[in-house]
């Protein structure tokens, strides 16, 4: 089942990085519908939300991500309020993870990939020089630099959710079926959204080909796992 739900990508803890905030403002933005936290129905993406939301949800986000629990080990090491990064701009949902890929490369981190499902992942192990600051810091400053388009970085709306499911069912299904591969029974609509505003899991075609990496790669490769128009394809320049 498909997680999906941001985490700070450290390399000694979690090493990963989804591209949306999936659990920062769930509670606020959710109502019991039937008993069951879901969101309001027809609700879509803000898409008219201003620049100057967008700067302070960017701020909030970094600030959440780098410098509220200074429990964790690695922000022990690297401390994000002595850092000051100009954003160079907001970058789609769509180009996001490629470009923090190759942003993280030119700052001396180049292990790592573009997961297919969304997000950043280890494409091999760091050597053994690399530190744990050196890593935030170059996190830190990519993300800082080429923020994730804020409109976009909270819960998935209802009707986003909606259009997943049915595009799971009526396309990707058959499409990885047709590779010789097998799907887990889908569940019902309601079932789906609920599990992801209760839990951000979800699930999906490809469940069954989650421990064959090789497996999972061709199938996403031929059957696209996110349907098109799902996030907007454009971002105001700051």
């Amino acid at each position: 089942m498909f997680r999906f739900k941001r985490s700070i990508s450290i390399i000694l803890v979690c090493s990963v990085l989804i591209v949306t905030n999936g659990c920062s403002n769930s509670e606020k933005n959710a109502q019991l519908i039937n008993g069951n936290p879901v969101s309001e129905v027809g609700v879509d993406w803000p898409t008219d939300m201003s620049m100057s939301e967008m700067l302070y949800i960017r701020s909030a986000t970094l600030y959440d991500e780098y410098q509220r629990d200074r429990g964790l080990e690695a922000l022990k090491e690297f401390d994000a309020s002595t850092v000051s990064v100009e954003l160079i701009r907001f970058t789609t949902a769509y180009e996001y993870d490629q470009v923090i890929v190759d942003c993280l490369a030119t700052k001396g981190q180049p292990w790592y990939e573009v997961d297919p499902t969304g997000g950043v992942i280890l494409s091999r192990n760091p050597p053994n020089d690399s530190t744990t600051y050196d890593n935030m810091r170059a996190w830190y400053e990519c993300e800082s630099m080429y923020s994730l388009d804020p409109r976009t970085s909270g819960d998935i709306p209802r009707v986003r959710i909606e259009q997943l499911y049915h595009y799971f069912v009526d396309e990707v299904v058959e499409c990885v079926e047709r590779l010789g591969y097998t799907t887990d029974p889908p569940p019902t609509l309601e079932k789906f959204v609920n599990d992801y505003y209760f839990t951000y899991t979800f699930w999906s075609p490809f469940d069954r080909l989650n421990n064959n990496v090789s497996d999972l790669k061709l199938a996403q490769t031929e059957c696209p796992y996110w349907p098109k128009d799902f996030r907007p394809d454009s971002v105001p320049s700051p």
